[in-house]
């Protein structure tokens, strides 16, 4: 996970600020909180990673399970005719309400179903004895009077982008797209005659 750029198109990080991970994933293997600021934007990024999963180091939990209730599913255009689906969700009460926008990265497949993120990571536990999950959380302080688009689109802006760098940090994707593109590669073999 530290292999995260710092900087991320207009986005860079702030050196001074070290955000509080937030309370749905305490038991990652491995975790990367940073604040991400771009112009007068700040976004804080959260990164937990699950090697393997066992009892009460889950990437799917009952915390994570009450986010998913008030989550609406959105997709981010990531690339030329490609999206990223992910979870936004708003808390605009209580001592800190924000904008938290979600997604899992499971073996190199991005996912924002909590069924679909229990399916694969059995899958990948039980025939790879590795769950090889992620979950990553962008969000930002809730401004009064702003129009809820305007409070997700700094986030809709670095999701793609932090998508992207996690493709060649994670293990499974980058793996993933290396053999697909020798495939896409690969000359069929002659036949004999």
């Amino acid at each position: 996970l530290e292999r995260l750029p710092a900087t991320l198109g207009p986005w860079g990080t702030d050196p001074y600020a070290t955000p509080a991970a937030p309370p749905w994933w305490p038991s990652a293997d491995q975790q990367l909180s940073r604040r991400y600021r771009a112009g007068d934007e700040t976004v804080d990024l959260f990164v937990g990673y699950f090697e393997r999963q066992r009892q009460s180091h889950e990437v799917m939990t009952f915390r994570s399970a009450d986010l998913h209730r008030g989550a609406e599913r959105i997709t981010v255009p990531v690339a030329a005719g490609e999206a990223l689906a992910v979870n936004v969700t708003t808390a605009t009460t209580g001592p800190d309400p924000r904008v938290t926008l979600f997604w899992y990265e499971i073996d190199g497949a991005s996912e924002t179903q909590p069924l679909a993120v229990k399916l694969r990571t059995l899958w990948h536990a039980v025939g790879r004895r590795r769950s090889n999950g992620a979950v990553v959380s962008l969000s930002r302080a809730w401004r009064v009077g702003v129009p809820e688009a305007d409070q997700i689109r700094a986030l809709t802006d670095l999701a793609p982008r932090v998508h992207d760098a996690l493709g060649r940090c994670l293990p499974g994707r980058a793996a993933r797209e290396v053999s697909g593109a020798a495939r896409r590669l690969s000359v069929p073999s002659p036949t004999a005659s």
